[in-house]
């Protein structure tokens, strides 16, 4: 059996819209993980989780609140490849993630965005279609917008669940 989009198989994509909804409104929060407050990366994870995609979420989801102020590239890529090792090993239910294109752009995939000088992601988001994302921003929280021409420009990665079957 070939792998399809997840967010083909029925019913999922009305399980996500039905999880965002329960999201929105809830306040940034750095490092938090509920809704008295939580953060993009955190958002997403609970997602993933809620959809039982993700099966745990713990502390590598965390980052340092001076993230920001780290001048070499390889600390915070560091925390990144682990994070993504973490998932490749076992965190996840799907069968994987693909790079896609922007031209290729399609409800449920994830859109890792970079807006800091060193060109680390530093924000990401869940794209919905009709040029919408729900994400969570600092000192707002949970939101769904325009992906806007600011957004697609530092877009640095589109990433695509697939899994077996339905």
């Amino acid at each position: 059996m070939m792998p399809r989009r997840y967010f083909e198989i029925k019913g999922n994509q009305e399980r996500l819209e039905n999880i965002i909804t329960e999201w929105l409104g809830v306040k940034y929060h750095h490092g938090g993980k509920n809704k008295f407050g939580i953060d993009c990366t955190n958002f997403i994870a609970v997602i993933l989780l809620e959809m039982k995609i993700l099966r745990r979420m713990e502390k590598p989801f965390y980052y340092a609140p001076d993230w920001y102020l780290h001048s070499k590239k390889d600390i915070c890529l560091d925390s990144i490849q682990e994070n993504i090792d973490k998932f490749l090993s076992g965190w996840l239910v799907a069968e994987r993630f693909q790079y896609v294109s922007q031209d290729e752009l399609k409800y449920g995939d994830m859109v890792c965005i970079s807006v800091n000088k060193l060109g680390l992601i530093n924000h990401v988001a869940i794209y919905l279609g009709n040029n919408k994302i729900a994400h969570c921003i600092n000192n707002i929280g949970v939101v769904t917008s325009q992906f806007s021409y600011v957004y697609a420009r530092h877009t640095k990665y589109y990433y695509r669940l697939f899994c077996e079957g339905e």
